[in-house]
């Protein structure tokens, strides 16, 4: 199973806003079943979510899903900016992004039991690999976040893929990914 992503594959760089990218993916995923698709601008969430907003600094994952779900995203057009870019994080939306955002917000409909909203999946038991299989077999993506060791900081071009020691202790970092498929 692969869910359909109509957009290329965002960087964040130096930008810590990987749960705005991963919040993003998710709403342009569940839109790609739909017309029109519209890309969404994840420096527009990064900046309206954060309490801080001359300080890059993470994103919390509640508060970004609460802007999304109540205030929406702006589209990638009316806040043009490349996420890698630290310049570009600190760059405030204009109005007209504030007001296309209202067009944009999440709002998954599960049909049979009228319910709106977004769901949260078992981490910690034994049948959670088959819940989230379950979730992605019906189109609908995976936020998930985790805590991650020293060794992801030296990520880069030469050293691409992530391989924590085993008992290695966490670090205070985190990470937000979208899942959207599996073997």
């Amino acid at each position: 199973v692969m869910l359909y992503h109509p957009f290329k594959v965002r960087n964040q760089g130096e930008v810590p806003c990987c749960t705005a990218i991963a919040i993003i993916t998710c709403m342009e995923i569940l839109d790609a079943q739909f017309e029109p698709t519209v890309e969404l601008s994840a420096l527009y969430l990064y900046w309206v979510a954060r309490r801080e907003k001359g300080v890059l600094h993470a994103l919390e994952f509640d508060t970004a899903l609460k802007w999304a779900i109540t205030n929406g995203v702006s589209s990638l057009g009316l806040h043009d900016y490349h996420e890698n870019d630290p310049d570009n994080a600190i760059s405030p939306p204009s109005k007209e992004a504030h007001n296309d955002a209202s067009f944009h917000k999440i709002s998954m409909r599960n049909s049979p039991r009228r319910e709106v909203g977004y769901y949260s999946l078992p981490v910690g038991s034994s049948n959670a690999p088959s819940k989230w299989k379950e979730t992605l077999r019906a189109g609908i993506p995976i936020v998930a976040g985790m805590r991650v060791s020293p060794e992801y900081e030296s990520l880069n071009f030469s050293n691409p893929v992530y391989q924590p020691v085993i008992n290695q202790p966490l670090s205070r970092l985190g990470h937000a990914i979208t899942i959207i498929g599996f073997d």
